[in-house]
């Protein structure tokens, strides 16, 4: 996995999972909730991007399976985001209330491609 793409993959875990626990924590969506979602998303879709671009040898099914399972995982944080954009902005205190909710069933089918990188990359 390269150190670069292990690194933002990382920072994209402990940023995302901060944002989220801390909105579900209080039981409302708020600014900083949403800057820290944003700041995972990115870095998780830049990591997964370097990774891409890695030589990984043989090519085979579970890389494959792991390749598309990041991307989609990425594509679900990007929609994440910009969901919480738009309840923050417009949406009212039952949304903001009611968002944190979405927040912890996204961050958990993001959790399950995550994970399965981490064993990919630590079981030959």
């Amino acid at each position: 996995m390269g150190p670069a793409a292990g690194l933002l993959v990382t920072v994209a875990l402990v940023s995302y999972t901060t944002g989220v626990w801390a909105e579900r924590r209080q039981g409302t969506q708020r600014a900083r909730h949403v800057w820290s979602i944003g700041v995972g998303s990115v870095c998780d879709l830049v990591g997964t991007s370097i990774m891409t671009l890695l030589p990984d040898g043989e090519p085979s099914p579970v890389a494959e399976v792991l390749r598309a399972s990041g991307y989609l995982a990425a594509a679900l944080m990007a929609l994440h985001v910009v969901a919480a954009g738009l309840v923050l902005r417009w949406g009212g205190p039952a949304a903001r209330r009611n968002f944190p909710h979405f927040s912890v069933t996204v961050w958990s089918l993001w959790l399950v491609p995550y994970l399965a990188g981490v064993l990919g990359a630590l079981i030959p």
